[in-house]
């Protein structure tokens, strides 16, 4: 999923959403919701990892999340990643197993 920020969507520097995400130099950079909607399998247990990139530069976050409470269902998780007028952002969901999501959420 990729996301180009132009100047008709640009964040607002002083809103004050606050969030989390960073990437380089984040001085001046607003924080934007990105929500991906996707539908989870139902047929297993699933564990899943989100990563942002921001101008080809991987965000520090790694947001990891199961699908206890909404197995087989739809999500529309809400992400936060800094950004600037004109950036382009990339959400990477990726699987992984169980013992990644263990160590990640320790």
């Amino acid at each position: 999923m990729k996301v180009g920020i132009y100047p008709s969507q640009a964040p607002n520097p002083g809103d004050g959403s606050g969030g989390s995400g960073s990437s380089g130099s984040d001085q001046g950079s607003s924080t934007i919701q990105i929500t991906p909607h996707y539908t989870d399998n139902s047929s297993s247990e699933n564990y899943n990892q989100f990563k942002g990139i921001r101008n080809d530069t991987l965000v520090d976050d790694i947001l990891i999340r199961n699908d206890v409470g909404f197995n087989g269902s739809s999500s529309h998780l809400q992400l936060r990643v800094k950004a600037d007028k004109g950036d382009v952002v990339t959400i990477d969901l990726q699987c992984i197993d169980k013992a990644v999501y263990n160590y990640f959420g320790e």
